[in-house]
Order: structure tokens, then C-alpha cells, then sequence
């Protein structure tokens, strides 16, 4: 799956190079005065207080930085010991046995005197390209962390199963964001620089992340067992290696089931946060059926089939008890028989 920082940083680089090639833009005079009146904007620092949009911009420059090569014209604009402007993109080495080796001897004299201009040298036009810049950006970030347990490790196979479930394309997203850890909870925007407290507002024990919404909450963790599917969660696994085993492991009914579920958990949520509103079980199951498509318009036909099986006669030699349960909410109680 794409690296959505990754992406991100493509996108917003394109935007720094606006403003380098259109120096008269109203934008770009602004920000000449607001954050580099002394300076060119590729010697711009970042600032003590900076806007969060000139904090974007700043942080996605290395992308332009690394890879831009100098046009060579006037030669002024050009610290030559500095810049990249030979043709093997490294600055200049003092030792005139290297000239001819790193190309120096192979650079045209301009017959034209012009100021000199910065290019993207992985594309003929010389123009920043965000297809290879996309592939610069995530080269670097597997380059920087190349034995960690990232959720983009997840194998190819797990994303076209979980896309190809017949739920509802929201929840099946939700599922999607969830596994590569972009859902907007506290443990994920402290990552990201917000200065918020992690704890869980309503256990106020366990950081706030993906899976202690999805998966480990108390309340949480009873909603699961009540729903078609009977899951009986622990706080062993992360949200993705929890995702990657049951989508791996059942059919796509239950995996449509599971998005969908998690899709209601996530509404649920937001309703408490946002409005204040607790959501009943029955309430929550209600929603889930109601997000089930309709059979006409499942991409995998049939009904959603829950993981408890049907009763079956056991094998000679094996003694098997009868048990169900079920969560009493008027105590807050869960009764269980077996027989």
C-alpha cells in the first residue's frame, strides 16, 4: 500500500518548488518577507514560531534538496564548493586529477548569459515529477527504519483480501486506515507533534491507540463478544497483526463482518466524544446489520456467517459440553450454562 507520508511530502514539495519558480507570485512575496528577508529561500530556516503551513513546506524540502541539480549559466547563484553542479551531482573536489573524472571538463561554456536554474534530474524536462518523487520519499523512509515492524510489511495478499470483502467501502477504509495507523486517536496525534494527553479518557489507564478503541476497551471487548462474530479479545495483539490473522484466516463474509464492526465501534465513539451519547449494545448491533449491503450488491454474494459453527457430533473418544452466554445488561452481568 502507499506510504500516505510519503505521498503527502510528494505533494507538498511540489508546492516549494512553486514558490522558487515564481519568486513574484503574492505568495511567495509573503513568505519572502515573513520567513527569509535576508536570505534565498533554499537557505530559509525553519523559525521559532512557525505557521503550520510553512512548517509543512519546510519539512518536506529535503525531497528537492537532495536530489536538484545546478544548470550552469552565469555561475553566480552557485557555491561551488557546496551546490551540485557537476554532471555526477556532487560538489567540487580540489584535486585536478578528479576534474575529467567527475565531468567538469565535459560542461558546455553558455553562449547565452542567463541566471542560472535549478532542475529535477530524474525526468528529461527537467521538472520536478511527483510519480518519482513519491519514489524518492519512500526509499528514504524504508532506509531509515529497515528492521522495524511497520504495519507496511503486511503482505500484498492481506490488502486484496481485505478489499475485496463484500462490505461497505467506508468500513472496509476504516479497517484500511486503522492498519496503517492514520486514524486520528491521541496516541497516534502525539506521534505527529499534537500536544495532547495519551491516556484514555474513560479508563484513564491505557493509551488512547487504534487498538485500545477497536479492540481492547473494556466496553469494547463485550461489544465484540455480542456481535455475529463472538470474538473473545485479549490485549495480546496490535489492531494489524490482529486484522492480518483473521482476514488471513476466514472467509470474506467474516471479514466484511469484521470491518463492519469496526466501522459501528468507531461511530460509537465519535458519538461519545463528540455529542456525549452512549451507544446500547442493541443499538450498536442494529447499525452493524443495517451497514450489511444488500445481496445484489455483495461482491461476494451470501450472507455474513458468524465464526461459531453449528453443532456437530463429536468423534469417538471425545467428550464435548454444550455451553452459550450471554451479557445481562440491566447488571452488567454475563450468565453462561452448559450442559
Amino acid at each position: 500500500m502507499e506510504d500516505s507520508k510519503a505521498f503527502n511530502t510528494t505533494l507538498v514539495a511540489k508546492n516549494w518548488r512553486r514558490l522558487y519558480r515564481n519568486p513574484e507570485l503574492l505568495l511567495s512575496r509573503v513568505y519572502k518577507v515573513v520567513h527569509y528577508p535576508k536570505c534565498s529561500l533554499w537557505e530559509a530556516k525553519k523559525g521559532s514560531s512557525p505557521s503550520y503551513t510553512w512548517s509543512s513546506l519546510f519539512q518536506s524540502r529535503w525531497l528537492l534538496d537532495d536530489e536538484v541539480r545546478w544548470q550552469v549559466w552565469s555561475g553566480v547563484a552557485i557555491d561551488i564548493t557546496d551546490e551540485r553542479w557537476l554532471p555526477l551531482g556532487c560538489p567540487l573536489i580540489y584535486r585536478e586529477d578528479l576534474a575529467n573524472d567527475l565531468g567538469v571538463k565535459t560542461l558546455p561554456i553558455p553562449q547565452v548569459q542567463q541566471d542560472d536554474l535549478l532542475y529535477w534530474p530524474h525526468v528529461s524536462n527537467g521538472e520536478y515529477d511527483t510519480k518519482y518523487g513519491y519514489v524518492v520519499a519512500r526509499a528514504r523512509a524504508d532506509r531509515s527504519s529497515p528492521s522495524s515492524s511497520s504495519t507496511h510489511e503486511l503482505p500484498s495478499s492481506f490488502w486484496k483480501q481485505l478489499w475485496k470483502a463484500p462490505a461497505i467501502q467506508r468500513c472496509i477504509e476504516l479497517v484500511w486506515r486503522g492498519c496503517l495507523k492514520i486514524l486520528p486517536v491521541r496516541e497516534v496525534l502525539r506521534a505527529r507533534g499534537m500536544d495532547v494527553d495519551v491516556l484514555c479518557p474513560w479508563c484513564k489507564v491505557q493509551p488512547k491507540s487504534i487498538s485500545h478503541v477497536l479492540l481492547h476497551y473494556l466496553v469494547v471487548q463485550r461489544w465484540w463478544f455480542a456481535s455475529d462474530l463472538g470474538l473473545r479479545l485479549t490485549e495480546e495483539d496490535e489492531f494489524h497483526e490482529f486484522s492480518q490473522k483473521l482476514v488471513g484466516s476466514h472467509d470474506p463474509q467474516v471479514v466484511a463482518a469484521f470491518c463492519t464492526f469496526c466501522y459501528v465501534i468507531w461511530e460509537a465513539r465519535n458519538d461519545l466524544l463528540f455529542n456525549g451519547v452512549e451507544t446500547r449494545v442493541e443499538r450498536l448491533l442494529q447499525r452493524a446489520h443495517a451497514l450489511r449491503p444488500p445481496k445484489d450488491e455483495q461482491r461476494s454474494g451470501g450472507n455474513i456467517r458468524p465464526l461459531a459453527r453449528s453443532w456437530q457430533r463429536p468423534t469417538q473418544g471425545i467428550t464435548k459440553f454444550n455451553f452459550d452466554a450471554t451479557w445481562l445488561l440491566m447488571v452488567d452481568r454475563v450468565l453462561a450454562v452448559w450442559l
